[in-house]
């Protein structure tokens, strides 16, 4: 008989459980934001944490964008990348982003107080866990094409399937999350401008005007003259 328990942890923060046949198979991800701003022609990255605590099974992680604004570009690294497994015995090979050891396996793994910096980890502060929690991440970079409209808001989904291999290499068991985001186009550096006509130019418009108006009397008193002049010839 299978049993499974849903844990969460909170809204972002999410770590399910599940226990199989002697097998805990555990995904736990953060998302750190969930909005994500960039102005045009330029690019904003956020990052998705992946822990594995509660299991005893390595959850090997692939990523996929699931949903992105036409014409943009999106990164996630560490790439998709091969990977081969000598799972009881049985080669076998995989693509995944990534992968976590479970606490279990190994301690360097397991809730710590110890926060020492260390190449592609960073620690998590976990409801109901005492320590810290020492996660992988992701870094989902955001290319924004030039010229795109400012204040709009875009949909971006990326979807993990975390897997769990089992006797002879096979999947015993997969799960898929998703992790939603609103990207935002935004200017970020302050600015502000009166935007009205220049008191200048307005008096420069009268004048021209003006003159137009002058040099076009001129021409009527001109010709108005020439006409007395030559009837007075004609009598």
């Amino acid at each position: 008989m299978k049993k499974i328990v849903l844990i969460l942890v909170t809204v972002i923060l999410m770590s399910s459980f599940v226990f199989a046949q002697g097998a805990a198979y555990n995904l736990g991800t953060m998302q750190k934001d969930k909005v994500i701003e960039v102005e045009p022609g330029k690019s904003a990255t956020t990052k998705i944490y992946f822990y594995n605590i509660f299991g005893n099974r390595i959850t090997h992680v692939k990523l996929n964008v699931e949903e992105a604004p036409e014409g943009w570009g999106i990164e996630i690294n560490p790439e998709l990348h091969n990977v081969t497994l000598n799972v009881t015995g049985v080669i076998i090979h995989v693509e995944e982003n990534l992968y976590t050891i479970p606490c279990s396996m190994d301690k360097d793994w397991c809730p710590t107080n110890d926060t020492t910096p260390r190449e592609g980890v960073e620690y998590l502060t976990a409801s109901g866990v005492d320590g810290k929690v020492p996660a992988k991440y992701v870094t989902i970079t955001v290319h924004a094409p030039s010229g795109t409209p400012l204040w709009k808001e875009y949909p971006l989904k990326i979807t993990a399937t975390a897997n769990w291999y089992g006797e002879a290499g096979m999947v015993a068991l997969s799960q898929q999350r998703d992790f939603d985001y609103t990207i935002k186009t935004v200017m970020k550096e302050y600015t502000e401008q009166i935007v009205e006509e220049k008191k200048g130019n307005n008096w420069i418009c009268i004048g021209v005007l003006i003159g137009i108006v002058v040099i076009t009397l001129i021409i009527l008193l001109i010709k108005k003259r020439k006409t007395k002049s030559w009837k007075k010839r004609k009598y």
